[in-house]
């Protein structure tokens, strides 16, 4: 992005970050890196372009002077939901390689668009609000997997008589 995009209001920078033409853009860098299919590339388009839709929806919704506090708050929920699917289908990824060797080529593909979206998005943000986000949400991911992984968030065991 030009550096004239810090001029624009931060709705509009939003905009001017998630377009369309930019999802095209990062599918045929993906494909480039791991061919797909016609299919795959379709599917991969339509997942993509819903996300860059939702947040153009958001950019849309929170346009005045007076939602800009509003819109940096959703940023931030952005990246995170953006991270935590990034780290998910980087978990797939690599647990598919360890069970069979072979990692799927549509969980690299989204993986990778997603890491994409995530640089649009830290275009947007200052790197002391990226550290901040990504101290924050490393200490929320542990927290939760370590509860998980002694038990507190599992459903509770019936007796068997």
């Amino acid at each position: 992005m030009s550096d004239g995009l810090t001029a624009l209001p931060p709705a509009d920078r939003l905009l001017a970050t998630f377009t369309y033409a930019r999802v095209d853009e990062l599918l045929g860098v993906v494909n480039e890196a791991l061919p797909m299919s016609e299919e795959q590339t379709n599917e991969l388009r339509i997942y993509a372009r819903r996300k860059v839709r939702t947040v153009r929806a958001l950019a849309t919704a929170l346009v005045s002077a007076e939602d800009v506090e509003e819109l940096y708050r959703y940023l931030a929920s952005l990246w995170l939901e953006l991270h935590l699917e990034w780290e998910r289908y980087n978990a797939v990824a690599n647990f598919g390689l360890d069970a069979t060797g072979e990692v799927d080529s549509a969980v690299l593909t989204a993986g990778g668009t997603i890491s994409g979206m995530i640089g649009w998005l830290e275009e947007l943000l200052s790197p002391s609000d990226i550290e901040l986000l990504k101290e924050k949400a490393l200490r929320l991911v542990d927290d939760i997997r370590t509860s998980v992984g002694v038990g507190f968030l599992r459903p509770a065991q019936s007796e068997v008589p």
